[in-house]
Parts: structure tokens; sequence; C-alpha cells
């Protein structure tokens, strides 16, 4: 269902030295997205929690990625989800040292708050929309695989 990692960062301030590292559905065909723990509200996609399919939902994104790699799981991992991985991962990492930078600046704990509140909603963002994206792709070169059957009896 999901994977985290609680990380206590020693380099920074302690009001945002806990990072949730986040991933959703599974670990293997998803990204980690650094969820910063002083915040006062949960990203929107985060708060889609059922068992039916929602395209909102950040669970089912992922979800959708692990089941469209399955029947092509060692091609698809390594040609289209790896490299997903790869250039998400370095986005979020260089939005993290950028919101670290900004969150020191800022002296007020409520206007701290709301700011990481807001970077935790655009993490979340932009790694949903990368792997909806991704997703696309995936049903796209699927269905090349997938042989036409012509129905001769029409």
């Amino acid at each position: 269902m999901e994977s985290h990692i609680i990380q206590f960062r020693p380099n920074v301030p302690s009001e945002i030295s806990g990072i949730q590292w986040l991933s959703m559905a599974s670990p293997d065909t998803s990204v980690f997205v650094p969820f910063y723990t002083d915040i006062n509200n949960t990203p929107e996609q985060y708060k889609i929690g059922t068992n039916k399919y929602d395209t909102n939902s950040a669970y089912w994104t992922y979800k959708e990625t692990k089941t469209l790699a399955d029947p092509y799981y060692n091609e698809y991992v390594k040609k289209y989800i790896r490299p997903v991985q790869r250039s998400t991962n370095h986005q979020l990492s260089i939005r993290l040292k950028a919101d670290d930078q900004l969150a020191r600046s800022t002296n007020d704990s409520e206007q701290l708050q709301q700011m990481l509140t807001r970077a935790n909603q655009e993490n979340a963002n932009i790694a949903q929309n990368e792997f909806q994206k991704l997703n696309d792709l995936l049903i796209e070169v699927s269905t090349t695989k997938t042989p036409i059957v012509q129905n001769t009896d029409l």
C-alpha cells in the first residue's frame, strides 16, 4: 500500500529537520516524495483513500504504474520507470534544497508552517504529474504490444 522513511536531518534547523519520504503503492515502481512534518494540511491527492480507482488519488496514480508495468516488468522498469524515478527524484531534491533555504529565512512559525504545507503540495503535484505522464506513455506502449485480432465471423 505504501512505504515511508522518516529522516531527521542534522544539517538544518530543527523546525524543518523532519522529512517523511512517502511512496504510495509499490516503492519499486513509485517514487519517494519528501514531505515536511510540521504542516497544517495534507496534500489533496493524499486525502483520497478509497478502494475505487480515482485519477486524482496519489495512491491510484502509482498503483496504475505498477499495474501497467507488471506484464512487461523487466522492459518497462528499465526503459521507462527508472528514468522517470531518477528525473523526479532530481527535481524533488532540488526543490527540497530550495525550500530549506526559503524556510531558513522565515522567522514566523505560522508563516513557516504554511510555507512547508505549500511545499508539500507542490512536491506531491510534481511527482504525481510525472507519473501520470508516465502512465499515459505506458498505456500507449502497451497497446502496441497487444495483437489486433479480427473477427471474421461478422
